[in-house]
Protein backbone atom coordinates (compact mmCIF):
# COMPACT_ATOMS: atom_id res chain seq x y z
CA UNK A 1 0.00 0.00 0.00
CA UNK A 2 1.42 3.37 -0.99
CA UNK A 3 1.99 5.98 1.69
CA UNK A 4 -0.53 8.39 0.12
CA UNK A 5 -3.33 5.83 0.02
CA UNK A 6 -6.03 5.97 2.73
CA UNK A 7 -5.81 3.58 5.69
CA UNK A 8 -9.31 2.38 4.82
CA UNK A 9 -11.31 3.11 1.68
CA UNK A 10 -15.11 2.85 1.93
CA UNK A 11 -15.65 -0.40 0.02
CA UNK A 12 -18.96 0.34 -1.74
CA UNK A 13 -19.81 2.64 -4.68
CA UNK A 14 -22.28 4.68 -2.62
CA UNK A 15 -23.54 5.14 0.93
CA UNK A 16 -26.75 3.58 2.16
CA UNK A 17 -29.39 5.79 3.67
CA UNK A 18 -28.00 7.51 6.77
CA UNK A 19 -24.42 6.25 6.36
CA UNK A 20 -22.97 9.53 5.07
CA UNK A 21 -24.35 11.40 8.09
CA UNK A 22 -22.92 8.79 10.47
CA UNK A 23 -19.49 8.90 8.84
CA UNK A 24 -19.34 12.71 9.08
CA UNK A 25 -20.60 12.92 12.66
CA UNK A 26 -18.52 10.00 13.98
CA UNK A 27 -15.39 11.39 12.31
CA UNK A 28 -15.87 14.71 14.10
CA UNK A 29 -16.52 13.12 17.52
CA UNK A 30 -13.50 10.78 17.25
CA UNK A 31 -11.23 13.62 16.10
CA UNK A 32 -12.31 15.58 19.20
CA UNK A 33 -11.56 12.62 21.49
CA UNK A 34 -15.17 11.92 22.38
CA UNK A 35 -17.45 8.90 22.55
CA UNK A 36 -19.87 8.22 19.70
CA UNK A 37 -22.81 5.94 20.46
CA UNK A 38 -24.49 4.50 17.37
CA UNK A 39 -27.90 2.83 17.44
CA UNK A 40 -28.71 1.35 14.02
CA UNK A 41 -30.47 -1.81 12.85
CA UNK A 42 -28.70 -4.88 11.53
CA UNK A 43 -28.17 -4.39 7.80
CA UNK A 44 -27.52 -0.64 8.06
CA UNK A 45 -23.80 -1.09 7.46
CA UNK A 46 -22.43 0.06 10.81
CA UNK A 47 -19.05 -1.63 10.36
CA UNK A 48 -18.06 -0.01 7.06
CA UNK A 49 -19.38 3.38 8.17
CA UNK A 50 -17.46 3.55 11.46
CA UNK A 51 -14.25 2.20 9.89
CA UNK A 52 -14.44 4.97 7.30
CA UNK A 53 -15.11 7.57 9.99
CA UNK A 54 -12.23 6.44 12.19
CA UNK A 55 -9.77 6.21 9.29
CA UNK A 56 -10.56 9.82 8.37
CA UNK A 57 -10.23 11.00 11.98
CA UNK A 58 -6.80 9.51 12.73
CA UNK A 59 -4.02 12.04 13.13
CA UNK A 60 -1.19 9.50 13.00
CA UNK A 61 0.23 6.89 15.36
CA UNK A 62 -3.07 5.69 16.83
CA UNK A 63 -4.18 2.08 16.89
CA UNK A 64 -7.78 1.21 16.06
CA UNK A 65 -8.92 -1.64 18.30
CA UNK A 66 -12.19 -3.13 17.06
CA UNK A 67 -13.52 -5.54 19.69
CA UNK A 68 -16.27 -8.12 19.20
CA UNK A 69 -18.20 -10.31 21.63
CA UNK A 70 -17.29 -13.70 20.16
CA UNK A 71 -14.70 -14.86 17.67
CA UNK A 72 -17.45 -15.68 15.15
CA UNK A 73 -18.08 -11.93 14.86
CA UNK A 74 -14.51 -11.32 13.65
CA UNK A 75 -15.36 -12.46 10.12
CA UNK A 76 -17.72 -9.59 9.09
CA UNK A 77 -15.23 -6.99 10.33
CA UNK A 78 -12.34 -8.61 8.47
CA UNK A 79 -14.47 -8.77 5.32
CA UNK A 80 -14.94 -4.98 5.39
CA UNK A 81 -11.26 -4.34 6.18
CA UNK A 82 -10.19 -6.50 3.23
CA UNK A 83 -12.62 -4.75 0.91
CA UNK A 84 -11.39 -1.39 2.18
CA UNK A 85 -7.74 -2.24 1.51
CA UNK A 86 -6.68 -2.00 5.16
CA UNK A 87 -3.75 -3.62 6.92
CA UNK A 88 -4.92 -5.40 10.04
CA UNK A 89 -4.36 -8.24 12.47
CA UNK A 90 -6.72 -10.43 14.48
CA UNK A 91 -6.53 -11.77 18.02
CA UNK A 92 -8.69 -14.40 19.65
CA UNK A 93 -8.08 -17.48 21.81
CA UNK A 94 -4.36 -18.26 21.97
CA UNK A 95 -5.21 -21.80 23.05
CA UNK A 96 -7.29 -22.42 19.92
CA UNK A 97 -4.44 -21.10 17.78
CA UNK A 98 -1.64 -23.00 19.51
CA UNK A 99 -0.24 -25.89 17.41
CA UNK A 100 0.58 -27.73 20.65
CA UNK A 101 -2.81 -27.30 22.34
CA UNK A 102 -5.53 -27.12 19.67
CA UNK A 103 -6.90 -30.56 20.49
CA UNK A 104 -6.13 -30.51 24.22
CA UNK A 105 -8.95 -30.11 26.78
CA UNK A 106 -7.19 -27.56 28.97
CA UNK A 107 -8.48 -24.38 30.61
CA UNK A 108 -7.27 -20.97 29.45
CA UNK A 109 -5.48 -20.10 32.70
CA UNK A 110 -3.66 -23.42 32.70
CA UNK A 111 -2.72 -23.06 29.05
CA UNK A 112 -1.35 -19.52 29.47
CA UNK A 113 0.92 -20.53 32.34
CA UNK A 114 2.27 -23.52 30.40
CA UNK A 115 2.76 -21.31 27.35
CA UNK A 116 4.58 -18.65 29.38
CA UNK A 117 6.94 -21.17 30.99
CA UNK A 118 7.78 -22.84 27.66
CA UNK A 119 8.48 -19.47 26.04
CA UNK A 120 10.60 -18.16 28.91
CA UNK A 121 12.77 -21.29 28.79
CA UNK A 122 13.11 -21.42 25.02
CA UNK A 123 11.28 -24.75 24.83
CA UNK A 124 8.53 -23.86 22.33
CA UNK A 125 9.90 -24.39 18.79
CA UNK A 126 7.07 -22.40 17.20
CA UNK A 127 7.81 -19.36 19.37
CA UNK A 128 11.59 -19.66 19.03
CA UNK A 129 11.35 -19.46 15.22
CA UNK A 130 9.33 -16.23 15.17
CA UNK A 131 12.38 -14.00 14.46
CA UNK A 132 12.91 -15.91 11.21
CA UNK A 133 9.56 -14.71 9.83
CA UNK A 134 8.88 -11.13 8.75
CA UNK A 135 5.72 -9.14 9.41
CA UNK A 136 5.13 -8.95 5.65
CA UNK A 137 5.01 -12.75 5.45
CA UNK A 138 2.41 -12.95 8.21
CA UNK A 139 0.40 -10.10 6.70
CA UNK A 140 0.44 -11.86 3.33
CA UNK A 141 -1.15 -14.96 4.88
CA UNK A 142 -3.79 -12.82 6.60
CA UNK A 143 -4.75 -10.98 3.42
CA UNK A 144 -4.84 -14.16 1.33
CA UNK A 145 -7.10 -15.99 3.79
CA UNK A 146 -9.38 -12.95 4.16
CA UNK A 147 -12.55 -13.29 6.19
CA UNK A 148 -12.07 -17.03 6.71
CA UNK A 149 -10.37 -16.08 9.96
CA UNK A 150 -10.54 -19.58 11.49
CA UNK A 151 -8.12 -20.80 8.78
CA UNK A 152 -5.46 -18.24 9.70
CA UNK A 153 -3.80 -20.16 12.59
CA UNK A 154 -3.51 -23.35 10.53
CA UNK A 155 -2.16 -21.48 7.50
CA UNK A 156 0.48 -19.65 9.55
CA UNK A 157 1.57 -22.90 11.21
CA UNK A 158 1.70 -24.85 7.94
CA UNK A 159 3.29 -22.19 5.75
CA UNK A 160 5.52 -20.30 8.17
CA UNK A 161 6.13 -22.94 10.89
CA UNK A 162 5.73 -20.42 13.73
CA UNK A 163 3.31 -19.64 16.57
CA UNK A 164 0.16 -18.18 14.98
CA UNK A 165 -0.94 -16.20 18.02
CA UNK A 166 2.31 -14.35 18.62
CA UNK A 167 2.90 -13.92 14.89
CA UNK A 168 -0.43 -12.06 14.77
CA UNK A 169 0.27 -10.22 18.04
CA UNK A 170 3.63 -9.04 16.69
CA UNK A 171 1.76 -7.44 13.78
CA UNK A 172 0.15 -4.94 16.16
CA UNK A 173 3.17 -2.64 15.86
CA UNK A 174 2.98 -2.64 12.04
CA UNK A 175 -0.74 -2.22 11.33
CA UNK A 176 -3.40 0.33 12.23
CA UNK A 177 -6.40 -1.98 12.72
CA UNK A 178 -6.61 -4.75 15.32
CA UNK A 179 -9.72 -6.95 15.53
CA UNK A 180 -10.00 -8.83 18.82
CA UNK A 181 -12.48 -10.35 21.24
CA UNK A 182 -13.59 -8.47 24.37
CA UNK A 183 -11.03 -9.89 26.84
CA UNK A 184 -8.14 -8.32 24.93
CA UNK A 185 -9.42 -4.92 26.00
CA UNK A 186 -11.40 -5.41 29.21
CA UNK A 187 -9.12 -7.89 31.01
CA UNK A 188 -6.18 -5.80 32.21
CA UNK A 189 -3.78 -8.74 32.53
CA UNK A 190 -4.56 -9.79 28.95
CA UNK A 191 -4.30 -6.28 27.53
CA UNK A 192 -0.97 -5.56 29.22
CA UNK A 193 0.47 -8.92 28.11
CA UNK A 194 -0.39 -8.38 24.44
CA UNK A 195 -0.44 -4.59 24.04
CA UNK A 196 2.21 -3.76 26.62
CA UNK A 197 3.83 -1.09 24.44
CA UNK A 198 0.52 0.41 23.28
CA UNK A 199 -0.85 2.93 25.76
CA UNK A 200 -4.64 3.00 25.94
CA UNK A 201 -4.43 6.75 25.37
CA UNK A 202 -3.30 6.05 21.79
CA UNK A 203 -6.16 3.62 21.10
CA UNK A 204 -9.32 4.48 19.20
CA UNK A 205 -11.78 1.86 20.39
CA UNK A 206 -14.74 0.43 18.46
CA UNK A 207 -17.07 -1.81 20.49
CA UNK A 208 -19.47 -4.01 18.54
CA UNK A 209 -22.65 -5.19 20.31
CA UNK A 210 -22.02 -2.45 22.88
CA UNK A 211 -25.39 -3.01 24.55
CA UNK A 212 -23.48 -5.61 26.57
CA UNK A 213 -21.93 -2.74 28.56
CA UNK A 214 -25.20 -2.56 30.47
CA UNK A 215 -24.49 -6.08 31.75
CA UNK A 216 -20.78 -6.16 32.64
CA UNK A 217 -21.04 -9.72 33.98
CA UNK A 218 -21.51 -10.84 30.36
CA UNK A 219 -18.07 -9.35 29.63
CA UNK A 220 -16.04 -10.18 32.74
CA UNK A 221 -17.17 -12.93 35.10
CA UNK A 222 -16.02 -16.31 36.35
CA UNK A 223 -17.66 -19.47 37.68
CA UNK A 224 -16.17 -22.33 39.69
CA UNK A 225 -17.74 -25.50 41.01
CA UNK A 226 -16.70 -26.75 44.42
CA UNK A 227 -16.03 -30.08 42.69
CA UNK A 228 -13.38 -28.27 40.64
CA UNK A 229 -12.02 -26.62 43.77
CA UNK A 230 -11.79 -29.95 45.63
CA UNK A 231 -9.76 -31.33 42.71
CA UNK A 232 -7.40 -28.40 43.24
CA UNK A 233 -7.11 -29.34 46.93
CA UNK A 234 -6.11 -32.87 45.92
CA UNK A 235 -3.49 -31.43 43.55
CA UNK A 236 -1.95 -29.49 46.42
CA UNK A 237 -1.78 -32.67 48.49
CA UNK A 238 -0.20 -34.56 45.60
CA UNK A 239 2.33 -32.03 44.34
CA UNK A 240 3.05 -30.00 47.51
CA UNK A 241 2.48 -32.46 50.38
CA UNK A 242 4.35 -30.26 52.85
CA UNK A 243 2.24 -27.16 52.13
CA UNK A 244 -0.52 -27.83 54.64
CA UNK A 245 -1.21 -24.09 55.04
CA UNK A 246 -2.39 -23.75 51.43
CA UNK A 247 -4.28 -27.04 51.48
CA UNK A 248 -6.11 -26.12 54.67
CA UNK A 249 -6.85 -22.64 53.34
CA UNK A 250 -8.40 -23.84 50.08
CA UNK A 251 -10.42 -26.49 51.92
CA UNK A 252 -11.74 -23.74 54.17
CA UNK A 253 -12.80 -21.68 51.13
CA UNK A 254 -14.66 -24.69 49.71
CA UNK A 255 -16.48 -25.37 52.99
CA UNK A 256 -17.43 -21.69 53.31
CA UNK A 257 -18.91 -21.63 49.80
CA UNK A 258 -20.87 -24.83 50.44
CA UNK A 259 -22.17 -23.64 53.80
CA UNK A 260 -23.71 -20.49 52.29
CA UNK A 261 -25.16 -22.22 49.20
CA UNK A 262 -28.39 -23.73 50.50
CA UNK A 263 -30.75 -23.06 47.58
CA UNK A 264 -30.94 -22.67 43.81
CA UNK A 265 -31.21 -18.90 44.11
CA UNK A 266 -27.91 -17.08 43.54
CA UNK A 267 -26.84 -15.55 46.86
CA UNK A 268 -24.32 -12.79 47.52
CA UNK A 269 -21.65 -13.64 50.07
CA UNK A 270 -19.15 -10.87 50.74
CA UNK A 271 -15.75 -11.82 49.37
CA UNK A 272 -14.21 -11.13 52.76
CA UNK A 273 -16.13 -14.13 54.12
CA UNK A 274 -15.17 -16.35 51.19
CA UNK A 275 -11.50 -15.49 50.72
CA UNK A 276 -10.62 -14.25 54.25
CA UNK A 277 -6.84 -14.31 53.74
CA UNK A 278 -5.97 -12.49 50.46
CA UNK A 279 -2.22 -13.03 50.87
CA UNK A 280 -2.76 -16.77 50.52
CA UNK A 281 -4.32 -16.27 47.08
CA UNK A 282 -0.97 -14.93 45.85
CA UNK A 283 0.70 -17.88 47.54
CA UNK A 284 -1.62 -20.21 45.59
CA UNK A 285 -0.59 -18.54 42.34
CA UNK A 286 3.07 -19.01 43.25
CA UNK A 287 2.37 -22.64 44.09
CA UNK A 288 0.86 -23.19 40.65
CA UNK A 289 4.04 -21.91 39.03
CA UNK A 290 6.19 -24.15 41.23
CA UNK A 291 4.12 -27.21 40.33
CA UNK A 292 4.24 -26.41 36.63
CA UNK A 293 8.01 -25.96 36.79
CA UNK A 294 8.35 -29.38 38.38
CA UNK A 295 6.24 -30.80 35.55
CA UNK A 296 8.66 -29.40 32.97
CA UNK A 297 11.50 -31.23 34.68
CA UNK A 298 9.48 -34.46 34.86
CA UNK A 299 8.05 -34.35 31.33
CA UNK A 300 10.15 -36.34 28.87
CA UNK A 301 7.63 -36.19 26.02
CA UNK A 302 8.39 -32.67 24.86
CA UNK A 303 6.41 -29.39 24.78
CA UNK A 304 3.15 -30.86 23.47
CA UNK A 305 2.98 -33.39 26.31
CA UNK A 306 3.77 -30.67 28.86
CA UNK A 307 0.97 -28.44 27.55
CA UNK A 308 -1.49 -31.32 27.91
CA UNK A 309 -0.67 -31.69 31.65
CA UNK A 310 -3.71 -30.18 33.34
CA UNK A 311 -3.77 -28.43 36.70
CA UNK A 312 -7.14 -27.40 38.18
CA UNK A 313 -5.35 -25.14 40.65
CA UNK A 314 -4.37 -22.76 37.83
CA UNK A 315 -7.95 -21.67 37.25
CA UNK A 316 -8.95 -21.74 40.91
CA UNK A 317 -6.14 -19.39 41.95
CA UNK A 318 -6.84 -16.93 39.11
CA UNK A 319 -10.58 -16.82 39.80
CA UNK A 320 -9.94 -16.08 43.47
CA UNK A 321 -7.50 -13.37 42.40
CA UNK A 322 -10.18 -11.76 40.21
CA UNK A 323 -12.53 -11.76 43.20
CA UNK A 324 -10.06 -9.54 45.05
CA UNK A 325 -10.18 -6.94 42.27
CA UNK A 326 -12.01 -3.67 42.87
CA UNK A 327 -15.61 -3.77 41.70
CA UNK A 328 -16.03 -7.55 41.97
CA UNK A 329 -17.93 -9.64 44.52
CA UNK A 330 -18.57 -13.32 45.21
CA UNK A 331 -21.88 -15.18 44.90
CA UNK A 332 -22.87 -18.79 45.55
CA UNK A 333 -25.55 -21.13 44.21
CA UNK A 334 -26.60 -24.73 44.73
CA UNK A 335 -27.89 -26.63 41.69
CA UNK A 336 -28.85 -30.16 42.65
CA UNK A 337 -25.81 -31.79 44.23
CA UNK A 338 -23.40 -29.21 42.80
CA UNK A 339 -22.37 -25.90 44.36
CA UNK A 340 -20.98 -22.97 42.41
CA UNK A 341 -18.92 -19.91 43.27
CA UNK A 342 -19.42 -16.91 40.97
CA UNK A 343 -17.15 -13.88 40.71
CA UNK A 344 -19.17 -11.03 39.20
CA UNK A 345 -18.77 -7.27 38.73
CA UNK A 346 -21.11 -5.33 41.01
CA UNK A 347 -20.64 -2.00 39.26
CA UNK A 348 -19.77 -0.68 35.81
CA UNK A 349 -16.25 0.27 36.90
CA UNK A 350 -14.57 -2.81 35.32
CA UNK A 351 -15.84 -1.66 31.90
CA UNK A 352 -15.98 2.08 32.58
CA UNK A 353 -12.38 2.48 33.73
CA UNK A 354 -10.63 1.10 30.62
CA UNK A 355 -13.11 2.98 28.42
CA UNK A 356 -12.11 6.23 30.13
CA UNK A 357 -8.46 5.72 29.19
CA UNK A 358 -8.75 5.48 25.39
CA UNK A 359 -8.15 8.26 22.88
CA UNK A 360 -11.74 8.05 21.59
CA UNK A 361 -14.45 5.41 21.24
CA UNK A 362 -17.34 4.33 19.07
CA UNK A 363 -19.98 2.13 20.73
CA UNK A 364 -22.51 0.54 18.40
CA UNK A 365 -25.40 -1.90 18.46
CA UNK A 366 -28.80 -2.60 16.99
CA UNK A 367 -30.27 -2.76 20.51
CA UNK A 368 -28.48 0.05 22.35
CA UNK A 369 -29.62 1.18 25.82
CA UNK A 370 -31.22 4.65 25.88
CA UNK A 371 -29.12 7.84 26.21
CA UNK A 372 -29.85 8.06 29.95
CA UNK A 373 -27.83 4.90 30.54
CA UNK A 374 -24.69 6.50 29.14
CA UNK A 375 -25.24 9.90 30.73
CA UNK A 376 -26.23 8.81 34.24
CA UNK A 377 -24.99 5.22 34.63
CA UNK A 378 -21.84 4.84 32.53
CA UNK A 379 -21.06 8.53 33.26
CA UNK A 380 -18.22 9.21 30.79
CA UNK A 381 -16.02 12.17 31.66
CA UNK A 382 -15.81 13.34 28.04
CA UNK A 383 -18.15 14.52 25.31
CA UNK A 384 -20.67 11.86 24.29
CA UNK A 385 -22.88 11.96 21.19
CA UNK A 386 -25.78 9.49 20.96
CA UNK A 387 -27.15 8.87 17.48
CA UNK A 388 -30.24 6.78 16.76
CA UNK A 389 -30.10 6.52 12.98
CA UNK A 390 -33.79 5.80 12.49
CA UNK A 391 -34.78 8.76 14.65
CA UNK A 392 -32.53 10.97 12.53
CA UNK A 393 -33.32 9.79 8.99
CA UNK A 394 -36.41 7.60 9.35
CA UNK A 395 -36.81 3.82 9.01
CA UNK A 396 -33.84 2.15 7.32
CA UNK A 397 -36.05 -0.73 6.29
CA UNK A 398 -39.51 0.81 5.66
CA UNK A 399 -42.45 -1.06 7.12
CA UNK A 400 -44.10 -1.37 3.70
CA UNK A 401 -41.42 -3.94 2.85
CA UNK A 402 -42.17 -6.01 5.96
CA UNK A 403 -44.96 -8.44 6.78
CA UNK A 404 -45.44 -9.81 10.28
CA UNK A 405 -47.55 -12.90 10.95
CA UNK A 406 -48.43 -13.78 14.55
CA UNK A 407 -49.25 -17.44 15.23
CA UNK A 408 -51.44 -18.24 18.24
CA UNK A 409 -51.45 -22.03 18.02
CA UNK A 410 -47.81 -22.94 18.82
CA UNK A 411 -46.29 -22.23 22.23
CA UNK A 412 -42.85 -22.84 23.73
CA UNK A 413 -44.21 -22.79 27.30
CA UNK A 414 -42.57 -25.66 29.20
CA UNK A 415 -45.82 -27.29 30.31
CA UNK A 416 -47.03 -27.48 26.68
CA UNK A 417 -43.87 -28.93 25.20
CA UNK A 418 -44.63 -32.33 23.66
CA UNK A 419 -44.24 -34.21 20.39
CA UNK A 420 -47.64 -32.85 19.36
CA UNK A 421 -46.49 -29.25 19.87
CA UNK A 422 -43.16 -29.90 18.14
CA UNK A 423 -45.10 -31.23 15.13
CA UNK A 424 -47.18 -28.04 15.10
CA UNK A 425 -44.02 -25.93 14.95
CA UNK A 426 -42.52 -28.17 12.27
CA UNK A 427 -45.66 -27.86 10.13
CA UNK A 428 -45.55 -24.06 10.25
CA UNK A 429 -41.80 -23.99 9.52
CA UNK A 430 -42.20 -26.34 6.55
CA UNK A 431 -45.15 -24.35 5.17
CA UNK A 432 -43.30 -21.04 5.47
CA UNK A 433 -40.22 -22.52 3.83
CA UNK A 434 -42.31 -23.94 0.99
CA UNK A 435 -43.68 -20.43 0.26
CA UNK A 436 -40.20 -18.85 0.21
CA UNK A 437 -39.06 -18.30 -3.37
CA UNK A 438 -35.37 -17.66 -2.75
CA UNK A 439 -32.94 -16.58 -0.06
CA UNK A 440 -32.45 -17.68 3.53
CA UNK A 441 -35.17 -18.50 6.01
CA UNK A 442 -33.74 -17.86 9.49
CA UNK A 443 -35.44 -19.94 12.19
CA UNK A 444 -34.63 -18.78 15.74
CA UNK A 445 -35.21 -21.11 18.71
CA UNK A 446 -35.06 -20.47 22.48
CA UNK A 447 -32.58 -23.33 23.06
CA UNK A 448 -30.66 -26.15 21.37
CA UNK A 449 -32.94 -28.68 23.08
CA UNK A 450 -36.05 -27.02 21.65
CA UNK A 451 -34.49 -26.80 18.18
CA UNK A 452 -33.43 -30.44 18.13
CA UNK A 453 -36.90 -31.57 19.24
CA UNK A 454 -38.58 -29.76 16.33
CA UNK A 455 -35.86 -30.88 13.93
CA UNK A 456 -37.10 -34.48 14.23
CA UNK A 457 -40.41 -33.52 12.58
CA UNK A 458 -39.37 -30.85 10.04
CA UNK A 459 -38.76 -31.64 6.37
CA UNK A 460 -37.52 -28.19 5.27
CA UNK A 461 -34.48 -28.84 3.08
CA UNK A 462 -31.73 -27.84 2.58
CA UNK A 463 -31.32 -26.85 6.24
CA UNK A 464 -28.33 -25.92 8.40
CA UNK A 465 -28.64 -26.41 12.17
CA UNK A 466 -26.35 -24.47 14.50
CA UNK A 467 -24.53 -26.35 17.26
CA UNK A 468 -21.81 -25.52 19.79
CA UNK A 469 -19.08 -26.03 17.18
CA UNK A 470 -20.66 -23.98 14.38
CA UNK A 471 -18.51 -21.30 12.74
CA UNK A 472 -19.82 -18.28 10.87
CA UNK A 473 -17.80 -19.33 7.83
CA UNK A 474 -19.69 -22.64 7.64
CA UNK A 475 -23.01 -20.79 7.67
CA UNK A 476 -21.81 -18.32 5.02
CA UNK A 477 -20.69 -21.13 2.72
CA UNK A 478 -24.00 -22.95 3.19
CA UNK A 479 -26.08 -19.82 2.55
CA UNK A 480 -24.10 -18.90 -0.58
CA UNK A 481 -24.20 -22.47 -1.92
CA UNK A 482 -28.00 -22.69 -2.01
CA UNK A 483 -30.35 -20.25 -3.74
CA UNK A 484 -32.96 -21.17 -1.13
CA UNK A 485 -32.24 -22.67 2.29
CA UNK A 486 -33.15 -22.63 5.98
CA UNK A 487 -30.67 -21.75 8.73
CA UNK A 488 -31.71 -22.82 12.24
CA UNK A 489 -30.10 -20.94 15.15
CA UNK A 490 -30.49 -20.32 18.89
CA UNK A 491 -31.47 -16.91 20.27
CA UNK A 492 -28.50 -15.13 21.82
CA UNK A 493 -26.11 -17.56 20.15
CA UNK A 494 -23.10 -16.84 17.98
CA UNK A 495 -25.10 -16.73 14.73
CA UNK A 496 -28.29 -14.95 15.83
CA UNK A 497 -26.57 -12.16 17.78
CA UNK A 498 -25.43 -9.29 15.55
CA UNK A 499 -24.19 -11.37 12.61
CA UNK A 500 -25.21 -10.67 9.02
CA UNK A 501 -25.49 -12.99 6.02
CA UNK A 502 -24.80 -10.75 3.01
CA UNK A 503 -24.39 -11.20 -0.73
CA UNK A 504 -21.52 -9.67 -2.70
CA UNK A 505 -23.44 -6.37 -3.00
CA UNK A 506 -23.78 -6.12 0.77
CA UNK A 507 -27.50 -6.98 0.82
CA UNK A 508 -28.99 -9.42 3.30
CA UNK A 509 -29.60 -12.98 2.14
CA UNK A 510 -32.19 -13.42 4.90
CA UNK A 511 -35.68 -12.97 3.46
CA UNK A 512 -37.81 -14.62 6.15
CA UNK A 513 -37.41 -14.89 9.93
CA UNK A 514 -39.41 -17.44 11.93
Amino acid sequence: MHANMPLFQFPYPSYRRGQAEVVEEAQRVVAEGGIYVLQAPTGFGKTSAVLEAVARALSGGEKVLYIVRTRNEISPVVRELVRGGAKYTILFSAKLMCPLARDVAIEQEDFWLSCSLLRSRGLCPFFEDLPKVSSDEVLKVLLEVGDRYEEVPHQITERLKVCPFFALANLVKDVTFVVATYPYFFREEVYSAIFGDVERSSVVLIIDEAHTLANPSSIISEKLSTKHMRSAVEELRRYLPTSSTLTDYLEKVVKTVESFAREKKVKHVAKGFVIQEPSLVDALIDAVTDIKLSMIVEEAGGPSDFVSRRLKLSRVSRVLKLALSKGFETFVQRVGEEVYLYVLPVSLEPVRQPLEQVRAAILMSGTMPPPDFFEHVLRPSRKLVYRDVEEAVGPIFPREHTYTIVLLEPSSTYRLRSDRMFRVYARYIDTAFERLRKGVMLVVYPSYEFMNSIRLFSSASPSYFEDERTTLEEVHVFAHTHSKCAVHVVAGGKIAEGVELLNDEGRSLIKLVF
